[in-house]
């Protein structure tokens, strides 16, 4: 499981810097019509990729405990298999309901309403890369997407920090049973392991004193050097 996307927002100026440094992303700063002030912060999964599970795990905790608002959060889980995934769709829509699809780069079904609180996608992630990059990477992929808003995304960020895959997966057979039909007793492909937690406090140092050490380095780049010993 991965997390694919996050919406923040602080309405502390000095944590909105800290998440600011650490995601090297600028915030938007939106003003209230009583005064009050507050950043936003949106996440891609291109930002996401940068980092490790470990360092995902720790600041979407910190966020959670520093009780900034989370407003969106997205986790995918990435299948070696193949699947006919219109045929799917052939077979179990039924008039209107909530199954919709569309093909381009790589035939998806959507789950639900793209603005609703709980929106998935499933499609050919291998057919997506072919058509984008031209390429083929060589083995069967599918993948199934999860888009949690407003006040499902905090819960849906803690089942992500506990790694409780079968909560997740629930909501979504709550939602569309037949979805059993791709993802069934499959496993989601194997990622490398790294440690899943680390001390907040590693975190907040990094944050409060990197521009420090950066400018004791260029200041003095022998005397640092012999001190750490590189």
């Amino acid at each position: 499981m991965i997390c694919d996307y996050l919406r923040f927002f602080t309405k502390d100026e000095q944590r909105a810097g800290e998440y600011a440094d650490f995601f090297s992303y600028e915030p938007k700063k939106e003003v209230w019509k009583n005064g009050t002030i507050r950043w936003r912060f949106d996440i891609s999964g291109a930002i996401l990729g940068r980092f490790t599970s470990t360092d995902i795990d720790l600041i979407v905790s910190i966020i959670l405990e520093n009780r900034d608002k989370i407003t969106r959060f997205d986790v995918a889980w990435d299948y070696s298999i193949s699947y006919d995934i219109k045929g799917f769709y052939d077979r179990n829509k039924k008039p209107d309901d909530n199954l919709t699809i569309y093909d381009g780069n790589g035939t998806t079904v959507q789950i639900a309403k793209r603005g609703s609180r709980f929106f998935a996608r499933v499609y050919d992630k291998r057919a997506e890369i072919k058509a984008k990059r031209g390429v083929d990477v060589g083995f069967d992929w599918v993948r199934v997407e999860i888009e949690c808003k407003r006040d499902m995304a905090a819960p849906c960020a803690r089942a992500f920090l506990e790694k409780n895959d079968d909560v997740l997966i629930g909501w979504l057979v709550d939602t569309r049973p037949d979805v059993v039909e791709i993802i069934g007793d499959h496993k989601p492909m194997s990622k490398p392991k790294v440690p899943t937690r680390a001390r907040a406090g590693h975190w907040w140092v990094v944050t409060h004193y990197r521009k420090a050490i950066k400018a004791a380095m260029e200041e003095n780049i022998a005397e640092f050097r012999g001190i750490v010993g590189v």
